[in-house]
């Protein structure tokens, strides 16, 4: 009895209700190391409005046409169309886009919705609605209407992954041609599709398949998400000891900044990588009080090993008998020594949020997010995995042609601009990032108005990519991501960075110890690993830094000089891997390069 019941449940076709959110899932799961969940509410809305109206559209077509019994009945159908139509024209041409009584009824966005709505209660009457509602009844006309929107959806959604394997390094005009060709053959499969589907008498055993396999699907994501989860739960930082060296009580009392510039290389790196020159940014900071080591280089090459060696002041253990992803060093941050040294002190602790939420140290004594107020929906994680998702659909050619061309995308309405980032150039996710990068440095200015002793730990994402400023420091658009962007952002934080630290130092009482410092250059080439640093630390503290230090040694130095610290300097080790996905094991040390000073 209760198998007959589930057998007759399994014949209801809501796969098509079930898929969309497995795409959403699936690609979150891709993405979970990158992306809180949060961030997938945008893109599920999108894909469940687009599920449900494309079944209620193929669903309200196939009544259509079945419930048309007569040729008299399909002149008058074909009248109301060409009547509504003509009452379209006059009625827009009159009024154009003015309004009616205060009422902008007389857009299209307004009077379409309207139009196809009489057209089909219009239709409805023509029709009889009794045979309209006998033949929805019909359980065959749902199944092939879920199968058709199934089939839809899974091209829809399905079409980006496609497309990227398809024109992996190839060229603009290249990748819009195989948009072309690769349209031609989703169409075919499409058509195909439908009159397979359609000539099909009996779809229950399709229904109860497709059923089966999206839910096994759906169960397996669920599950995985479920172990990632847990296993981030509890994953603990390794051990990392610098040895009890210090003393609890504060010795001298100065704030301490430590001001990352994300991607900001070395000046030779980048004169050889760029052409750019930024000797006369080194020289400012040299006038200011810095001292800038001509050889100094990362002890990592991608951010999260190299913040965590830093505030650690150690090198990342590796497990050597096992695979070690670099996801496994992320508690290091939170969970880093230098913070938990401070607070020992007596310091307040500042972070800064970033763009990437597996970066972001949340336990400080004061997070600051520009953003903390906003909803989820228009927060730059939510933004950034809603254009991620859209660039896996069929409006990848779309994508591909507005990041090709913003300023195309000022043709689109408003209620497109709020769904197909880059939108406006005021409204999508590369504007969110600007205003993100300018309140974080003049918050920056204002921390040594607040009371206390302070530990700033600012990572500033200003000269990474995407790049949206320009050399004054106003909004880019539209935004590229060539060697000249690259290099406003440089000649920007060049005029910039100076005077946050002229402030800085200004508006402290006591000379503060100041490091700006760079986590790796830009590009992949093995040159990535030498960076910008510089130090400020008053009362002769320079004259501890030498030429090739590495940050691994940074704070060493400091708790040594300033906090009666009794650190061993460490030997300057770089270690460089070819991608972002390298496990450790795999590292290769890169020997120290310098130049004259």
């Amino acid at each position: 009895m209760l198998s007959n019941k589930i057998k007759k449940y399994w014949n209801i076709p809501f796969h098509f209700l079930v898929l969309p959110v497995y795409i959403i899932f699936a690609l979150y799961l891709t993405n979970i190391e990158e992306t809180p969940f949060f961030a997938t509410s945008r893109s599920m809305v999108f894909i469940i409005f687009v599920s449900l109206s494309s079944f209620l559209i193929i669903i309200s077509f196939f009544t259509f046409f079945t419930s048309i019994s007569s040729w008299r009945t399909t002149y008058l159908i074909i009248g109301l169309m060409l009547g509504l139509g003509l009452i379209y024209i006059i009625v827009y041409d009159l009024w154009g886009k003015g309004l009616i009584y205060g009422v902008p009824i007389v857009r299209h966005r307004y009077m379409l919705p309207v139009w196809i709505t009489s057209f089909f209660l219009t239709s409805l009457f023509i029709l009889k609605p009794g045979l309209v509602f006998e033949n929805l009844k019909n359980n065959l006309m749902w199944q092939k209407t879920a199968a058709i929107t199934s089939l839809f959806l899974l091209l829809f959604f399905t079409y980006g992954h496609v497309s990227s394997l398809l024109t992996e390094g190839a060229g603009y005009k290249r990748i819009m041609e195989t948009h072309q060709e690769l349209m031609l053959v989703w169409g075919g499969i499409m058509v195909s599709g439908i009159v397979v589907i359609l000539i099909s008498k009996n779809l229950n055993s399709l229904t109860k398949g497709i059923n089966s396999a999206i839910l096994f699907l759906m169960v397996i994501t669920l599950v995985q998400i479920g172990i990632w989860e847990i296993k981030d739960a509890n994953r603990t930082a390794p051990e990392l000891s610098v040895g009890d060296t210090y003393s609890s009580s504060v010795i001298d009392g100065r704030d301490v900044y430590y001001i990352l510039l994300d991607a900001f290389g070395r000046a030779d790196y980048i004169h050889d990588f760029t052409g750019f020159d930024i000797s006369p940014f080194i020289d400012e900071l040299k006038s200011i009080g810095f001292v800038v080591p001509p050889c100094t280089q990362s002890n990592y090459h991608i951010t999260l090993l190299s913040i965590a060696s830093a505030l650690n002041m150690n090198y990342l253990e590796v497990k050597s008998e096992e695979i070690t992803p670099y996801n496994d060093y992320r508690p290091l941050l939170n969970e880093n020594i230098l913070f938990k040294m401070f607070e020992d002190f007596g310091y307040e602790t500042y972070t800064f949020k970033t763009p990437f939420p597996y970066l972001n140290i949340t336990n400080a004594s004061h997070y600051y997010d520009v953003f903390d107020d906003e909803d989820s929906g228009p927060k730059i994680e939510t933004l950034a995995f809603l254009r991620l998702f859209l660039q896996t659909t069929l409006l990848r050619p779309l994508m591909d042609h507005i990041e090709r061309y913003p300023l195309f995308n000022n043709t689109f309405t408003s209620i497109f601009q709020g769904w197909l980032p880059p939108q406006g150039a005021f409204s999508n996710r590369y504007y969110k990032l600007y205003q993100q990068g300018t309140s974080n440095l003049e918050m920056l200015e204002k921390i040594p108005d607040l009371p206390g002793n302070k530990f700033v730990f600012a990572h500033l994402l200003m000269a990474h990519e995407p790049f949206v400023f320009t050399p004054e420091g106003e909004f880019r658009w539209p935004v590229t991501e060539d060697v000249s962007a690259y290099n406003d952002q440089l000649l920007f934080l060049s005029n910039r960075i100076p005077n946050v630290l002229r402030t800085i130092i200004s508006k402290s009482k006591t000379p503060p110890i100041i490091i700006v410092q760079a986590d790796h250059g830009w590009g992949w080439e093995e040159g990535r690993v030498r960076i910008l640093n510089a130090y400020y630390l008053p009362d002769n503290g320079n004259a501890n830094i030498y030429s090739s230090i590495t940050p691994v040694n940074t704070f060493r130095i400091v708790l040594n000089e300033y906090f009666n610290g009794e650190y061993e300097i460490l030997p300057d080790v770089s270690y460089y891997g070819k991608n972002k996905n390298e496990h450790m094991q795999n590292l290769k040390i890169i020997p120290g390069s310098c130049v004259s000073p």
